[in-house]
């Protein structure tokens, strides 16, 4: 098995099978036999037990690293985990996740954190066309090499990733400057957004089709984000169909 269509249609393999994730049946009997060693399991580690299925989404890897780091533990050590796990990703998991990541070229690689971050579920059509306006350079082929890698998939001309997929790529941003969001180079995370804003200076430029706005407000040191109006309701009144991105540019700030 590989997770790169490319490295099969190089050898000439015209015939493959998509693997499916697990469903929850399959899912919990995985974790409880990683986790307890056996399929019956008390019943007051249920709800905790599904928690972790919802989190892993049917990926095999995340069950059975949870599983065995959670072996023996307690239900509170178990809800200790999985809150830290939703916060940091599992490093073991992470490096695995990180590996088709590390594959990639550097353009290829900005593409597909930009879409981690901030364009998961939206139309193909349109991501291509903000991608294209900030990187300069038309994203049909890094985008390609990303569906090829299994990194990114479009359903119905939606762009959508497996949850632990996005989470490795926006833990790839948060290393950056894991204690200042200011430095990242991507933000989506509502708090981070005004903590920036609050205690920085950018210029903040935003437009949607048929209508541009500058406008000067406070916040500095962050490279370039682009953020979609869903993260921007909480300081304008806006309705999520609207077509809008920002863009943060940097400028020295003079004391």
């Amino acid at each position: 098995t590989t997770r790169d269509k490319h490295l099969l249609t190089c050898h000439g393999v015209t015939s493959t099978y998509e693997v499916d994730g697990l469903n929850k049946e399959e899912a919990l009997k995985l974790l409880s036999g990683t986790a307890f060693k056996i399929d019956k399991v008390d019943p007051c580690y249920m709800r905790i037990l599904n928690r972790v299925v919802t989190y892993a989404s049917g990926l095999p890897l995340a069950l059975m690293v949870i599983g065995s780091n959670l072996f023996g533990k307690s239900i509170e050590e178990w809800e200790s985990s999985i809150d830290q796990y939703e916060r940091i990703p599992n490093k073991k998991i992470q490096d695995v996740l990180k590996v088709s990541f590390d594959s990639l070229e550097e353009d290829e690689q900005q593409i597909f954190l930009d879409i981690a971050c901030c364009f998961k579920g939206y139309a193909l059509t349109y991501v291509k066309e903000i991608l294209s306006t900030h990187h300069n350079f038309c994203p049909e082929y890094a985008i390609g090499v990303l569906i090829d890698k299994s990194l990114i998939k479009v359903d119905a001309d939606r762009v959508i990733l497996h949850d632990l997929i996005e989470d490795m790529g926006k833990e790839i941003v948060r290393q950056e400057s894991p204690r200042e969001p200011g430095k990242r180079s991507r933000l989506w995370l509502h708090d981070d957004i005004v903590e920036v804003f609050e205690e920085n200076k950018v210029r903040l430029i935003y437009s949607w089709v048929g209508f541009s706005k500058c406008n000067y407000s406070s916040v500095s040191n962050l490279s370039m984000a682009m953020l979609f109006c869903y993260l921007l309701l909480s300081f304008h009144d806006m309705q999520p169909s609207v077509h809008m991105y920002v863009k943060f540019q940097t400028y020295m700030c003079l004391s």
